[in-house]
């Protein structure tokens, strides 16, 4: 049974130049989560390769000032006595 399918769109001014890691960590015991479509775009462009891929995590260039807009697709697989989600853009 599937209890949440939600889109997250999220912005963050970059506080630093240079490479920045996207990453997810995931929880939901005794079930899992469904990922897919993950992208960050500034300007219009997508900063991520692959949003799609098989890793958790992407480094991509940032400047600093500069807003970046992150979204993805995050599915519940089943209800669980522990869940949580923790996106991190640093």
């Amino acid at each position: 049974m599937i209890l949440h399918n939600t889109r997250h769109v999220y912005a963050r001014t970059s506080p630093v130049t240079g490479t920045v890691t996207l990453a997810f960590q995931l929880r939901h015991d005794p079930a899992y989560w469904y990922l897919d479509n993950v992208s960050v775009y500034n300007k219009g462009s997508q900063m991520l390769i692959n949003g799609c891929a098989d890793q958790i995590s992407q480094a991509f260039t940032a400047t600093t000032g500069y807003v970046y807009i992150a979204s993805f697709w995050l599915e519940s697989g089943a209800t669980g006595s522990v869940m949580s989600a923790q996106v991190t853009l640093s």
